[in-house]
C-alpha cells in the first residue's frame, strides 16, 4: 500500500527516492534532445522538400512526430515537477525551494550517451560535406577535397586509421603515374585482386573452422589487407571520376547519369574507408563503459559467483546482521523461558518451615538470659497435590501456544528475509546482464541505425533515365516501387529516432533501477553501515565518486555548456515549438 497523509483534496502523497527523481529528471531532458533532433530532421526536410526529394507527405510526418513529443514531453514535465515536490517533502524542505538535482550516479551513462551523440554528429558531418561535392563541373577538386577532409575532420583526428591512410594513400596515389591511364587502371585493379584473393584464403581457413574465430595473426592480416583494399578501390574511383569521361556522352540524361553513378562510387568508397576510423572510435567509447558497481557478500561477489553460491552468501549475511531478527529469536527464546516457568508451577508442593522464639525476662536489662522454658520451637509441614493445579494449568497451556505462534512468527520473518534478499538478489544480476549484454550493444545499434537512416536520404537523387537505378540512390517513385522510396525511408527515419530515444531511457533506467535494487539488497542483509551523519558509508560507490555528488573535473554536465540557457540547465520549461526557415536550416546543416 501506498504511504504517506492523505490530504483533504484526496491526492496521496507518496515518497521518492533521489535515484527515481533522477530517472524522471534525465528522461525528460532525453526527450528535450529528441525534440532538437526532430527540429533538425524538419530543417533538412524543408530543404529536401524544395529540391524535390520528399513531398509534404514525408513533411508531415515529421511535424507529426514532432508535436507528439512536445505532447509526451508536457507530461513528463509534469511528473518530473511532482517528483521534485515529493524529494523536498521526503528531505523535509518547504515546497517552495527551488532545487535541482545532481546527476552523478547517472554521469557515466550521460558520458557514454554523449560519446556516440559526438560520433553520430562527427560522422554525419562527413558524411554533408561530402555530398556537398557532388557537383560534376567541380570534379578535378574532388580529390583535394576529399583529401582535406582526411586531414581535418574531427571523425578521423588522432585516430591510427588516419595515421595509416595519411601514411599508405601517397603510394598508391603514385602507383603507375608514369605511365598510360589503361595501364595504371590495370596496375591498380591487379593489386585489388591480389588483395582479393588473400581475402579469400583467409575465408577458406575461416571456413574450415566454423564457429571459431581466426587466429590474431591472421585476423591482423585481414584487416590491413581489408584496410589496403578499400585504398586501392578509393584511388581507382577518385581516378576514374577526376578523368570525367562523361563529357564524351553526346545525350544530357545519360551524362548526366554517367556523373552521378561515378561520384557515387567515389562517395561509397569514401564513405568505407572512413568507416575505419567510425570503427575504431567505437572501441574507444567501448572502453568508457563502466563497471557496475559490485555487490559482496561473506566475501563473495555476488555478481559473478554461481548463482547457488550468490544465495548462500546472501542468505548467510542476513541472518547474521539483521537485529530486528535477533530480536523475533529474543522472543521465541523468551517465549521457551515462559514455559519452563510454567511448567514448574505445574508440579505439587511440600513445604518444611520450623520456627523457634527464645525471650529473656522483661524488664531485668539481662539481654542475654535465655532459657528452656522461655524458648518454643515449631515444625511445620504443608503440601499441595499437583491435581488441583487448574489456574497454573491454563497458564502453562498458553504459553505453550505462545510459543507456538512466536516459533511460527519467527519462521514467517525468516522466509520473508529470505524472499527479500533472494528477490533483491535475482533483480540486480538480471539488471546486470541485461546491461552487459544488451545496452550496451543496443546504444551502439541504435545510433547506427540512425546514422544509416540519414544516410539513405542523404545519397545521391538518381536523374532522369531509364527504370533500371542503382541500389541504395534515392529518386522518384515510378510505376513500381524502387529501392529509396522517400515514404518507406521517412518511416523508418523517425522508427530509428524513437528507437533511439528508447533505448537511451532504458539504458538510464537499468543504471538507475540496478543501484536502487543494490541499496534493497544491502538494506535486507543489514550490512549498510553509517556515518555520524546517518548516511550509508559505501565504498564501493563512493570510492571512483568525486565529492557531494558532483561531476569530476573535466565532467560536463546536461545543458552546462557556454552559452547555455537556464531552460537547458533546468529543463522544466518547453522550447517554443515553431521550426526555423528552411533557408536557415539549409545553411545550418550545410556548415555542420
Amino acid at each position: 500500500p501506498a504511504l504517506g497523509p492523505i490530504l483533504n483534496s484526496g491526492v496521496l502523497i507518496t515518497p521518492i527516492g533521489y535515484l527515481s527523481a533522477l530517472l524522471d529528471r534525465t528522461v525528460l531532458f532525453n526527450y528535450y534532445k529528441n525534440i532538437q533532433s526532430l527540429q533538425r530532421f524538419l530543417r533538412i526536410f524543408e530543404v529536401w522538400l524544395q529540391g524535390g526529394l520528399v513531398n509534404l507527405v514525408q513533411k508531415g510526418l515529421i511535424e507529426q512526430r514532432l508535436l507528439t513529443n512536445y505532447e509526451a514531453v508536457l507530461g513528463n514535465q509534469v511528473a518530473f515537477r511532482v517528483s521534485l515536490d515529493q524529494l523536498k517533502q521526503d528531505i523535509g524542505l518547504p515546497l517552495t525551494v527551488p532545487i535541482d538535482i545532481a546527476p552523478g550516479p547517472l554521469q557515466p551513462m550521460i558520458n557514454i550517451v554523449e560519446a556516440y551523440e559526438k560520433l553520430f554528429i562527427n560522422h554525419q558531418r562527413v558524411i554533408t560535406n561530402v555530398d556537398l561535392y557532388g557537383d560534376s563541373t567541380q570534379a578535378p577538386l574532388i580529390r583535394t577535397r576529399l583529401r582535406r577532409l582526411l586531414e581535418r575532420t574531427p571523425l578521423l583526428r588522432g585516430t591510427q586509421a588516419q595515421q595509416y591512410i595519411l601514411r599508405t594513400l601517397p603510394h598508391w596515389e603514385n602507383l603507375a603515374k608514369d605511365k598510360t591511364w589503361n595501364e595504371r587502371r590495370k596496375a591498380l585493379m591487379d593489386e585489388s585482386m591480389k588483395r582479393r584473393r588473400a581475402l579469400q584464403e583467409l575465408r577458406e581457413k575461416k571456413a574450415q573452422r566454423p564457429g571459431e574465430p581466426l587466429p590474431e595473426e591472421d585476423q591482423r592480416r585481414w584487416d590491413e589487407l581489408k584496410f589496403e583494399l578499400d585504398l586501392i578501390e578509393y584511388e581507382l574511383a577518385v581516378s576514374i571520376y577526376e578523368r570525367e569521361e562523361w563529357k564524351t556522352v553526346a545525350n544530357e540524361n545519360a551524362r548526366m547519369r554517367q556523373a552521378r553513378e561515378q561520384f557515387f562510387g567515389v562517395r561509397l568508397i569514401f564513405l568505407t574507408l572512413i568507416d575505419h576510423a567510425y570503427v575504431e572510435r567505437q572501441e574507444d567509447i567501448k572502453k568508457l563503459w563502466p563497471d557496475l558497481l559490485p555487490i559482496r557478500a561473506k566475501g563473495v561477489d555476488v555478481l559473478a559467483a554461481p548463482e547457488d553460491e550468490a544465495f548462500l552468501a546472501v542468505e548467510q549475511a542476513c541472518f547474521e546482521n539483521r537485529v530486528d531478527l535477533m530480536n523475533v529469536r529474543a522472543q521465541l527464546t523468551d517465549a521457551w523461558r515462559k514455559i519452563r516457568v510454567a511448567a514448574n508451577a505445574l508440579m505439587g508442593t511440600f513445604n518444611v518451615d520450623y520456627h523457634m522464639t527464645s525471650t529473656t525476662p522483661i524488664g531485668q536489662a539481662r539481654p542475654f538470659a535465655f532459657s528452656g522454658s522461655r524458648t518454643t520451637h515449631q515444625l511445620i509441614f504443608t503440601g499441595q497435590l499437583p491435581l488441583v493445579r487448574i489456574l497454573q494449568r491454563n497458564n502453562y497451556r498458553s504459553t505453550l501456544i505462545n510459543f507456538q505462534q512466536s516459533r511460527r512468527s519467527l519462521m514467517a520473518f525468516e522466509d520473508q528475509l529470505l524472499f527479500n534478499v533472494r528477490f533483491d538478489l535475482r533483480q540486480v544480476r538480471n539488471l546486470a546482464n541485461i546491461y552487459q549484454r544488451v545496452e550496451k550493444r543496443q546504444i551502439e545499434l541504435a545510433y547506427m541505425q540512425v546514422d544509416q537512416a540519414l544516410q539513405a536520404f542523404a545519397q545521391p537523387q538518381a536523374p532522369p533515365g531509364p527504370d533500371s537505378i542503382l541500389p541504395g540512390l534515392v529518386g522518384p517513385v515510378g510505376a513500381r516501387p524502387v529501392p529509396g522510396d522517400p515514404a518507406a525511408l521517412t518511416t523508418q527515419l523517425l522508427s530509428t529516432q524513437a528507437s533511439l530515444l528508447g533505448s537511451q531511457n532504458d539504458l538510464y533506467s537499468i543504471w538507475i533501477t540496478y543501484q536502487i535494487y543494490r541499496t534493497d539488497l544491502y538494506r535486507d542483509m543489514g550490512v549498510m553501515p553509517l556515518d555520524n551523519r546517518g548516511v550509508w558509508i559505501d565504498a564501493d560507490a563512493t570510492a571512483n565518486q568525486p565529492a557531494d555528488n558532483r561531476s569530476a573535473p573535466g565532467q560536463q554536465q546536461p545543458g552546462d555548456h557556454p552559452g547555455a540557457s537556464p531552460r537547458d540547465k533546468f529543463p522544466e520549461q518547453l522550447p517554443p515549438p515553431r521550426p526555423e526557415p528552411a533557408a536557415q536550416g539549409a545553411r545550418v546543416e550545410a556548415a555542420r
